[in-house]
């Protein structure tokens, strides 16, 4: 936990509806956001009003991201049932109170909000926001600078021929609704909060909010797991693309952001090492579009990406610890520039990079790239392209920041047309 000091603490900011007609069933969310960035605010009922059954649920917390200046924030909902008959063409304030820490110790630094809630005289039902997009509760993670078009339908409950009057607050430029169409185009990173209401011709209301994390604009589109930047295989393989973020399994699988607006994940030899996380190492990978997996350990997948390499029919042989006599070449006709001088592995980044392991090809979807050569035997692939859905897998048995070739950058022009980053 990082403790600020500072001489004047902000309370929490809130969002929510100032007043809001429903019938005799109330519901509306609640969202609450600490700007001095420790811990989610503490929302409550302030008092709970005294008639009917009413109760805040705190939907989602999300613990902010001091790094990225994302403060942590809670959203809640509010529902209240069992409003009495006598109630409806009256109004009622609901009290509410969000508190966020004053000492290390106490969150008594507090603000008091109302909403004024009036009861129609007949019950008609609010709008329905469709969310199935955007559940509630769920950090939304966007890229700045791109424009994010998601389906949020809005329709009358009641009635298919009249259309709700919908609107954002706080107004926001970067934020559009239209046609059943909600449209946001962030500039800035950051966390951003806004509610969406929907309310029908009879003044019934529904009200959504949605937490929204702009991420930068140079969000790296490729993610190579591996021990660290300066584990030798990782340092290696930095260089064949425009844009990466190591990210070590051990540690960082948990992080909701890892694979936001990722093209493609380069699964190394060293990230197979913990047994512990290797399954889920494969489950993630598998979401990406492309998947590099390029390894003399394959033998070592167990879960979501052996199954994909049985099913695209790629097996694998023995490893050669000996290369003498072989001959690392490109495959003419599945590469589209032939190097001029000879293709070699290194065999330095690692105790396992020295000895390949050599590829079978079952599926008319793969095709060889790199093959091992040997006078009087058959060729050897060790690195294969195969079609996936929606994108590329890339199988090898070599680690690929050992292939070494004259032109330095013959192999990370090949990458870029094999996989489309």
């Amino acid at each position: 936990m990082v403790w600020r000091i500072a001489d004047v603490r902000d309370k929490a900011i809130v969002l929510l509806p100032t007043q809001i007609t429903q019938g005799t069933s109330v519901s509306f969310s609640v969202t609450a956001e600490d700007p001095n960035g420790e811990e989610a605010p503490l929302v409550s009922l302030a008092p709970r009003p005294s008639f009917g059954l009413a109760e805040l649920k705190t939907e989602s917390t999300n613990p902010g991201n001091p790094a990225r200046g994302v403060n942590p924030s809670v959203v809640s909902t509010f529902r209240w049932t069992q409003i009495p008959p006598e109630k409806i063409g009256q109004s009622q304030d609901v009290n509410f109170k969000a508190c966020v820490k004053k000492t290390k110790w106490e969150k008594t630094l507090c603000s008091d909000h109302k909403v004024k809630v009036s009861f129609e005289a007949e019950t008609r039902l609010p709008p329905l926001i469709n969310r199935d997009a955007l559940p509630p509760g769920k950090v939304w993670y966007v890229l700045a600078e791109k424009t994010y078009p998601v389906p949020i339908p809005i329709k009358d409950a009641e009635f298919n021929n009249t259309a709700p009057t919908v609107k954002i607050f706080p107004e926001l430029p970067e934020v559009k609704w239209s046609a059943g169409v909600l449209e946001v185009k962030p500039v800035k990173p950051g966390l951003k909060q806004f509610s969406i209401s929907a309310t029908s011709v009879f003044g019934a209301t529904q009200v959504e909010s949605f937490l929204m994390e702009v991420l930068p604009w140079n969000w790296s589109s490729v993610v190579v797991f591996g021990d660290g930047p300066n584990d030798p295989e990782v340092k290696a393989s930095i260089p064949l693309f425009e844009s990466v973020q190591v990210a070590n399994p051990t540690l960082q699988l948990s992080d909701p952001r890892l694979l936001v607006e990722r093209k493609a994940v380069l699964v190394t030899t060293g990230s197979l090492a913990d047994d512990s996380v290797r399954s889920k190492l494969e489950s993630l990978s598998a979401q990406v579009k492309n998947v590099i997996v390029s390894t003399p350990l394959l033998g070592k997948l167990e879960g979501a990406l052996k199954d994909e390499l049985a099913a695209l029919q790629v097996s694998y042989g023995t490893r050669i610890a000996n290369l003498s006599g072989y001959s690392l070449e490109a495959v003419a006709g599945n590469v589209s520039a032939m190097p001029n001088d000879p293709i070699k592995l290194s065999g330095k980044l690692g105790v396992e990079s020295a000895s390949p392991l050599p590829l079978v090809v079952g599926s008319p979807t793969c095709k060889p790239l790199l093959v091992l050569k040997k006078a009087g035997e058959s060729d050897l692939p060790v690195l294969v392209s195969c079609k996936r859905p929606g994108g590329t897998m890339l199988v090898g048995g070599v680690e690929l920041g050992d292939i070494q070739t004259t032109d330095s950058g013959l192999l990370k022009r090949w990458l870029s047309e094999w996989v489309a980053l």
